[in-house]
């Protein structure tokens, strides 16, 4: 994920500053990193800056909601074993069967996004230096 990463050299000596190679380097980071598993967003950002949040239930059910989301997306709404796996203990359906967005689920998982955003936001603002 982070630990040691390599910075092309190019990459240094063309940029006007440190904080233009520092950004160069974030997003790398971060493209990366939106291929690992929603659970591995949340490490990382526990590594970078220890939030507190969201709640290990929080980030099941986020996981579970984004799993769905590949599902509908990448296989005409057919839950697979990469469901199965990334939903983990909150998984909703099992393999073969039809996923299904009910308006109570996507209500709920909205407004778990929205409080997810607001808790992440208010620790981090706390943490902020003045």
């Amino acid at each position: 994920m982070i630990g040691k990463k390599q910075v092309n050299a190019l990459d240094i000596f063309s940029a006007d500053d440190l904080e233009a190679v520092k950004r160069k380097l974030i997003l790398q980071v971060v493209g990366e990193l939106r291929y690992q598993k929603v659970s591995d967003w949340f490490i990382f950002l526990d590594r970078m800056v220890t939030l507190g949040c969201p709640t290990p239930d929080e980030i099941g059910r986020i996981a579970e909601a984004k799993v769905s989301r590949d599902v509908l997306v990448h296989n005409r709404g057919i839950v697979n074993a990469i469901y199965e796996d990334k939903a983990g203990m909150w998984k909703r359906f099992s393999a073969g069967q039809q996923l299904e967005i009910s308006e109570d689920y996507h209500l709920a998982i909205w407004e778990l996004l929205r409080k997810v955003v607001k808790d992440v936001a208010d620790a981090a603002t706390a943490k902020a230096p003045d």
